[in-house]
């Protein structure tokens, strides 16, 4: 869900015309909550289901990468780093 949530949401910050200044801290909270969810996850995971949730959580940095990089909205949206 959150994966399509932030997808959704650079979908439109790149066809927007201009970036609204709440979006660096809105997309940065989600991802917060993201990694709160996520090192909970990794933590509780019995060791033969790592690589599933591994699996799960891994779409929504490449999602957050894809939008930390775009030419044109890095400039505007503050990198989150993982726990």
């Amino acid at each position: 869900m959150y994966t399509n949530l932030l997808h959704h949401w650079t979908a439109i910050l790149r066809s927007s015309q201009t970036i609204p200044s709440h979006a660096s801290n809105t997309i940065g909270l989600l991802t917060q909550h993201v990694n709160s969810l996520s090192l909970t996850l990794l933590q509780a995971s019995p060791p033969s289901s790592t690589v599933v949730a591994e699996s799960t959580i891994f779409p929504f940095y490449e999602q957050n990468r894809a939008l930390v990089t775009d030419a044109r909205l890095k400039q505007y949206i503050r990198i989150e780093l993982p726990s």
